[in-house]
């Protein structure tokens, strides 16, 4: 099974529905749990036990829908050493009023230069459907950032300063994190739950990676959302190759520091880039996307900066083998599949290739960054994956 994931224009989305036997082959792991990393505070000012549920878009984003609700989440750190250098954070979400032992449990995997928290509107709007569904139990859900992202960044900001992880970071880190959270995860043991693996580009690939090992996790399904995964036999026409080229070098140059939190918001939404970002989406960025000076890289001024630095965004750009391979799908693809593309014909959707999915949806809109345009859409799409609302005959057209 190969992918090929265009960043403009048209986007692919894939549920891979995985059921896996796991043996676990790790020992000797151990984790640190505690409330909240203490490092770097957030530019959130909301209560982080309980939040009032924001507005989810229509499909267009052109209007509102609201949805009134709240939901719990509590921060963990896990810590791994000596065994894995990496400090990792997650995010454990529950509604009080949904939470039901033999319910789904979602694990979410973010992109690259994003966080946990750019998950949050897609969960609260699953979380509502949950609510009026017999076949969707939600249990729990979790998010978690990859080690140089997010609040993991913070906590691991002087490692990634040395040893290569300046120049390059490779994606099969993330998908090592993922496996140990789902393996050697001593506050949840995740093989008595229903896991469904849901990630974003970089995190798509990560959860992909995550069923390439020996032992696997069990996952119940998996779902992959513009995983960037480009295939060597699939040729990338001239524009992709000018773009792809260009993204580190982009990178490089945004700007990463403001006076504060509130003039940050202010660039943000003067940029086209982020100006297609669903509102809700786009206060989550800033207010957990962002941390003050000082920080090892910049140890000097006052004011906000990225959590996820330029330099290790730019170092996920430069991994040169884990988005061009396709070898750790292997183990995923082995049941039948669910793909959500909004590329009408491709060859990655085309059953005569050998890659036969339970269903296909399109996106004609949305292009690469579909959980920060349309939570609402993506979070029906789904939901119909996971329910069967799709038939496993056809490419069905859901718009996203």
């Amino acid at each position: 099974m190969k992918f090929l994931s265009p960043w403009h224009g048209n986007s692919f989305f894939y549920a891979i529905e995985a059921p896996v036997e796991v043996f676990i082959a790790l020992s000797g792991a151990k984790e640190r749990l505690s409330f909240r990393p203490t490092t770097g505070p957030n530019c959130r000012s909301r209560d982080d036990r309980a939040e009032s549920s924001p507005t989810f878009p229509d499909t267009d984003n052109s209007t509102l829908t609201p949805i009134s609700m709240t939901f719990n989440f509590e921060s963990y750190t896990f810590d791994w050493t000596p065994d894995y250098p990496f400090l990792v954070t997650a995010k454990r979400y529950w509604d009080p009023s949904l939470t039901k032992t033999d319910g789904y449990t979602l694990v979410f995997a973010h992109g690259n230069g994003f966080n946990k928290e750019q998950w949050e509107s897609i969960i609260k709007y699953l979380f509502a459907l949950s609510k009026n569904s017999t076949s969707f139990p939600i249990r729990e859900a979790w998010a978690v950032d990859c080690p140089n992202q997010g609040d993991s960044a913070i906590l691991n900001e002087q490692l990634l300063l040395r040893g290569g992880y300046d120049t390059t970071f490779m994606w099969d880190e993330y998908g090592k994190v993922l496996r140990w959270f789902l393996t050697q995860n001593r506050q949840v043991n995740f093989n008595q739950h229903k896991v469904i693996g849901i990630g974003h580009s970089m995190g798509a690939v990560a959860i992909s990676i995550t069923q390439s090992y020996i032992a696997p996790p069990k996952l119940h399904s998996i779902v992959l959302c513009e995983p960037m995964i480009v295939p060597t036999d699939i040729h990338m026409d001239p524009g992709m190759l000018k773009a792809t080229g260009a993204w580190p070098a982009i990178t490089a140059k945004r700007r990463d520091i403001w006076p504060s939190c509130e003039e940050a918001f202010k660039d943000f939404s003067s940029k086209k880039v982020y100006q297609v970002y669903h509102p809700d989406v786009l206060k989550a960025y800033v207010e957990q996307g962002l941390r003050k000076l000082p920080t090892a890289l910049y140890p000097e001024g006052e004011g906000v900066t990225l959590k996820c630095t330029k330099v290790q965004e730019v170092a996920c750009y430069q991994d040169p083998m884990t988005h061009r391979s396709v070898r750790f799908l292997t183990g995923a693809v082995r049941s039948p599949s669910h793909a959500f593309a909004a590329i009408v014909k491709s060859k990655v959707t085309d059953a005569s290739t050998g890659r036969e999915f339970a269903s296909v949806t399109y996106s004609e809109k949305t292009g690469h960054l579909m959980v920060q345009m349309v939570p609402q859409g993506l979070a029906e799409a789904i939901f119909a994956a996971v329910t069967g609302t799709y038939t496993s005959t056809n490419q069905n057209s859901a718009k996203l």
